[in-house]
């Protein structure tokens, strides 16, 4: 059984500077069980979406992943390091290659069906609001909409993202987004597609899906 020992936020800021290794698993062995398409791409954007919800939501983060301004985006050279050393039996995930219509590229799957993951509460929650907002688009809607979220919006090519700047703006209930981040938000939304992919109603149904 490939279970993460954590089951509550701690209250001291170690993961502001450290990565959560096997929570980050944890949440990507939720996602592939449930048919969640994961591409490394995917991972990339929907885990820096996850660490930015437990920003707004409680004020720290959670995963403490390194992001830095990419070519694509936000990339995490820890969170490729992770995919890269992956374990299929002791972490019960793999990585094979794949060619699209896009190109070549990595998908990420399951080569087992273990017992409910045991995460946080807040992870759970995060996990399934971003989901039910963001998980379903497809790969350029999804990237176009992490790009126009903050802290993102605040770096520059090469940089490293600075999460205060999250912290300083968060407020309780909407993200503080500039023009432009708003106009690429609507854009993204717009182009999106389902794919024959569940259709939720809200995070409450994709919490009950993903953790019945």
């Amino acid at each position: 059984m490939v279970m993460s020992a954590r089951t509550s936020f701690e209250s001291d800021a170690r993961v502001e500077n450290r990565m959560d290794s096997e929570l980050v698993k944890g949440i990507l062995r939720v996602m592939c069980r449930k048919g969640v398409y994961l591409t490394t791409t995917r991972a990339q954007k929907l885990l820096y979406l996850i660490e930015r919800q437990c920003v707004m939501e409680h004020g720290q983060r959670a995963l403490g992943l390194d992001y830095r301004y990419d070519r694509f985006g936000m990339y995490s050279p820890s969170l490729n390091r992770v995919l890269t050393n992956l374990d299929s039996e002791r972490d019960g995930l793999q990585v094979k290659d794949i060619v699209s219509e896009r190109g070549m590229g990595r998908v990420i799957s399951c080569v087992r069906s273990d017992a409910r993951e045991a995460l946080p509460l807040e992870i759970e929650q995060a996990t399934a609001s971003v989901l039910a907002e963001f998980g379903f688009l497809n790969t350029p809607a999804l990237i176009a909409v992490a790009k126009g979220t903050s802290p993102f919006v605040y770096a520059k090519k090469g940089e490293f993202l600075d999460w205060n700047l999250l912290l300083e703006e968060r407020c309780p209930s909407d993200e503080v987004l500039s023009d432009e981040g708003r106009r690429r938000l609507e854009r993204a939304l717009k182009t999106s597609a389902h794919d024959g992919r569940p259709v939720f109603r809200g995070a409450d149904e994709v919490m009950a899906y993903l953790f019945p």
